[in-house]
């Protein structure tokens, strides 16, 4: 019965652990001025993803360092951040690492830098607009 028990607390203790070590993440939008008058049209508000760590909520005061992270050509942050279906999904990414001790907790933002040409390349260019 005591192992039982035992094996019931330890269980229970690690699911409470994995259910602590989750994230938010969010959209957001930013208006971004060299973005403005592209001649491909592109709009200069862009979508921005961000990963806030599972501490982020609980203490205001506490500081945070920031990764700032680019897909890749033809991707977008949407798809990086498990918005759509698509072969990563970063917050799983981040949070098993942070699970087994592999990194600390930071905040992950990510542009959504695809554009006509499916992805700007973080190029500056009159076309494109300056990324």
């Amino acid at each position: 019965m005591n192992k039982i028990f035992l094996f019931t607390a330890l269980f229970l203790l690690s699911l409470n652990f994995a259910i602590a070590q989750k994230g938010t993440k969010e959209r957001i939008k930013v208006h971004s001025l060299a973005l403005e008058g592209n001649l491909i049209g592109d709009p200069a508000d862009r979508e921005v993803s961000v990963y806030l760590p599972p501490s982020y909520q609980k203490n205001a005061d506490q500081r945070f360092p920031v990764l700032y992270l680019l897909h890749g050509f033809t991707d977008t942050d949407s798809q990086w951040f498990g918005w759509e279906d698509h072969w990563i999904n970063l917050q799983h990414v981040i949070e098993e690492s942070l699970a087994e001790e592999l990194s600390k907790e930071m905040i992950v933002v990510m542009p959504n830098a695809y554009n006509r040409f499916k992805g700007s390349m973080y190029a500056n260019s009159a076309t494109i607009g300056d990324w």
